[in-house]
């Protein structure tokens, strides 16, 4: 049996580790100091406000087996509350340390974890004599690379279909998650292949022909990417790209050009709203009504439409803010476009035939992901897009975020078919691709 000190961010990130935690008869042990944090974040529509009230909820839930100290039995898992000793510290993470460690030496407990993903609190343990360990359930390690090179002997035939068999009678090995790869044949001639489906691959065409309301891609990963935004076998598509590679672009573009050709309805931009250390970040902090909050955050697609708009009325010189306002609510209307704030996806169901781009999924949680997910309406699909290198949520690490979670589980399934592309390359300009490719 052991003792688990747990902080506030492991209850913030899913309020059913404590049963991951408490299991085989180890003891939760939480201070009042978490107890008033997650009190703070019970009010709004984040994941984390609702971890916050499910975890009361679990407490209140609860049976009291004991007032000194108060502990509660929640289904099984024995949760220990510690009141807050006199301490002459304003830091949060000293007083949750001191109480913990003057509790323990008085009931003679050596057996004592304390459990955190904060860093600083994690330091903060150790210099206190105490283990400290991060916790992430479900944590995920392995990033597939999806851009694969394969060479041949052979020459391969002129047409634009392939069959896996053919491949594998050249003695290609390409695994279940690749959904593109490069192959050199015996000439020395380079080919680019995206998959269509578990058993057929496209190859691609020059993609000088390629042209989506004036936007071209600009290399082979951005042709790649449109041709799995159209591929109408994909219920989704994951994608890891570098800040300023275009791929909200190039999945606007895309699904502008399915709901032309009548294959979808409409179009839905989804991008997790950031919380912060600073209350004042929070959403429900911003100034204006809902829609005035949100505009920051919408803001790309925003770009995005107002870029299409002048690339196709190039003659324009000058354009007042007024005439770009209503020339991209014009383009929103025309293509049914629709811009969603997570906390409002709970008991609805996203409309059935759309295109929706999930932006900075990088930030979100697994129970972030699964509430996207589970809304998702009939004969729709869904485009997830981030970066790995731009996690701003302090809940989430590389390892446990949605983002990772997705890329790991690309491949063609029976039921459903998730691909996933990279785009590596910046094009946004010379200070944004040198920033990229430091290590910071």
């Amino acid at each position: 049996m052991k003792y688990y000190a747990v902080d506030t961010n492991i209850i913030l990130d899913d309020a059913e580790n404590i049963f991951v935690l408490g299991a085989d008869g180890n003891i939760i042990l939480l201070t009042e100091t978490v107890l008033e944090e997650l009190d703070k974040f019970k009010v709004g529509l984040d994941e984390i406000n609702y971890q916050a009230r499910k975890f009361n909820r679990m407490l209140a839930d609860g049976k009291v087996v004991n007032l000194s100290p108060l502990t509660i039995e929640v289904e099984g898992v024995i949760i220990k509350i510690l009141e807050n000793i006199n301490y002459e510290s304003d830091k949060n993470d000293l007083k949750i340390i001191n109480t913990v460690v003057t509790y323990c030496v008085n009931h003679n407990i050596e057996d004592i974890v304390f459990i955190s993903n904060d860093i600083l609190f994690r330091t903060f343990t150790f210099l206190n004599g105490y283990s400290a360990e991060p916790f992430f359930n479900n944590m995920v390690d392995v990033f597939n690379d999806f851009n694969l090179e394969l060479k041949s002997k052979d020459v391969l035939p002129n047409k634009e279909y392939f069959m896996l068999e053919e491949f594998e009678k050249l003695g290609l090995e390409i695994l279940p998650f690749t959904s593109n790869f490069k192959l050199v044949d015996g000439n020395g001639k380079p080919f680019y292949f995206v998959r269509e489906n578990s058993n057929t691959f496209k190859k691609l065409d020059d993609r000088s022909k390629v042209n989506l309301y004036n936007v071209k891609p600009m290399n082979v990963e951005q042709q790649v990417f449109i041709e799995q935004c159209m591929n109408m076998n994909n219920q989704m598509l994951v994608c890891e790209a570098k800040a300023g590679s275009g791929k909200t672009l190039l999945a606007l573009v895309s699904a502008m050009k399915l709901k032309d050709k009548g294959l979808i309805d409409k179009i839905i931009y989804v991008r997790k709203t950031i919380i912060s250390g600073d209350k004042t970040d929070e959403l429900g902090f911003l100034p204006g009504n809902l829609s005035e909050k949100l505009y920051g955050y919408v803001q790309p697609m925003k770009d995005n439409l107002e870029y299409l708009i002048k690339i196709k009325n190039k003659k324009k010189k000058y354009w007042t803010k007024e005439e770009i306002e209503d020339a991209i609510v014009e383009l929103e209307n025309k293509y049914n476009i629709e811009y969603i704030y997570e906390g409002h996806l709970r008991g609805r169901t996203l409309q059935n035939k759309s295109f929706i781009i999930w932006d900075e999924a990088q930030n979100d949680t697994l129970a972030g992901l699964k509430t996207l997910l589970t809304r998702v309406g009939e004969n729709s699909r869904v485009v997830i897009v981030g970066s790995l290198k731009q996690i701003d949520n302090p809940y989430v690490t590389k390892y446990n975020n949605a983002l990772t979670y997705m890329l790991n589980n690309c491949g063609i399934f029976e039921s459903i078919q998730i691909q996933g592309v990279n785009l590596n390359k910046t094009f946004r300009s010379k200070i944004a691709t040198w920033t990229e490719n430091q290590n910071i």
